[in-house]
């Protein structure tokens, strides 16, 4: 008797462990129109306290994901990358409009004064907006290269992230593509809405 006691404590005791969890909902959203948004190929990733990876998968889909069983009253970290919209690279993101929108910026003639699209522009990833990643996108636009330097051709942007200078981003672009959240008890439900932002798109 004893050990059927035992055998069901047991058993009671790793149910409730297993409900200790929580959920995050995602949503890749679409910069320009404000909806989910295709993509392909993103690695989505929930991080400890301690940078341990708790949770990956590779997604395709329509923007929108939900991640189960993650831990309670542990701090956690989202975040969205590489990837692609969905049957476009950035030959697709592209235009010669773009390019003239970044050369009057880089000569002060007419700032971009978005954050995301300074975040776009910096299609090398040298974190500043200048004459090289005008360079590279010409290349891109010409179709003399099928592909910035730095990938992929999209990257992520936390929603609800306020930049301290929203003219001058780039030293921020680490904390603005993740989303920090802790699920207080068991069932607790977080979300995570992240902006696609085109490279080189900034229109």
């Amino acid at each position: 008797m004893k050990n059927i006691f035992t055998t069901f404590l047991s058993f009671v005791c790793a149910i409730t462990a297993f409900a200790q969890t929580g959920t995050l909902e995602v949503q890749l959203i679409d910069l320009g129109a404000g909806n989910n948004v295709a993509v392909e190929g993103v690695t989505l990733e929930v991080l400890n306290s301690t940078d341990q990876v708790v949770f990956s998968t590779i997604y395709s889909g329509n923007g929108s994901y939900t991640i189960s069983d993650l831990p309670i009253n542990e701090p956690l970290r989202f975040r969205a990358l590489g990837g692609d919209y969905q049957g476009g690279g950035p030959q697709s993101n592209v235009s010669t409009f773009d390019m003239v929108l970044m050369a009057k910026s880089i000569l002060g003639v007419d700032p971009l004064n978005d954050p995301y699209k300074f975040l776009g522009s910096d299609v090398n990833e040298d974190g500043m907006l200048s004459t090289l990643d005008l360079i590279w996108m010409r290349r891109v636009v010409l179709y003399i290269d099928d592909a910035f330097p730095a990938q992929p051709s999209i990257i992520f942007v936390n929603q609800d992230y306020g930049f301290n200078d929203p003219n001058n981003p780039f030293s921020e672009a680490t904390a603005a593509s993740t989303v920090s959240f802790t699920l207080t008890q068991a069932g607790d439900l977080a979300s995570a809405n992240m902006y696609v932002v085109k490279k080189g798109h900034v229109n």
